[in-house]
């Protein structure tokens, strides 16, 4: 469990302090957890999270980062990704997807197509770039064979 020192600043007004200390912080660690989690190999960005997670307040779900980080639950990768405000953000993803993964070949080949097309649909890489953020493949090579055996075309 997350100290309760660390969930609060140190000039945190008194009824912050003690709000802290009757929050569940296991439950909302697991439940920020279990959404990194649902990611997979794709990982996700705070933006992802706080959508997800709409109905808690902002501190409540950015609070857990660290605290599942310093648990070793998730990894924040060097990668980013852009989120709504255009700023790069870092990707998140659970350990256990972390580990041995193949895991930027999505980004990696969205940029790869972005620096041909706009993003539009209208585009001939529209259908690709749908499968790959839905894909669930470890690598470009495993969604590849199966986007083309499913009658896709890869356009390079």
């Amino acid at each position: 469990m997350t100290e309760v020192y660390k969930l609060h600043r140190n000039d945190a007004d008194i009824t912050s302090k003690e709000s802290t200390k009757e929050m569940d912080v296991t439950r909302m660690e697991k439940i920020v957890y279990d959404v990194i989690d649902n990611y997979g190999t794709s990982g996700c960005i705070q933006d992802d999270v706080l959508r997800d997670l709409d109905s808690y307040s902002y501190s409540t779900v950015t609070a857990r980062f660290k605290a599942l980080e310093e648990k070793k639950m998730i990894v924040r990768c060097e990668h980013t990704r852009k989120g709504k405000s255009g700023r790069r953000q870092r990707i998140m993803m659970s350990k256990r997807f972390h580990d041995g993964k193949d895991i930027y070949w999505k980004d990696e080949r969205i940029a790869k197509i972005n620096t041909k097309a706009t993003y539009s649909p209208h585009s001939k890489y529209f259908d690709e770039v749908q499968a790959i953020y839905t894909s669930t493949a470890s690598s470009y090579q495993e969604f590849k064979n199966k986007f083309i055996s499913n009658g896709g075309v890869i356009w390079e």
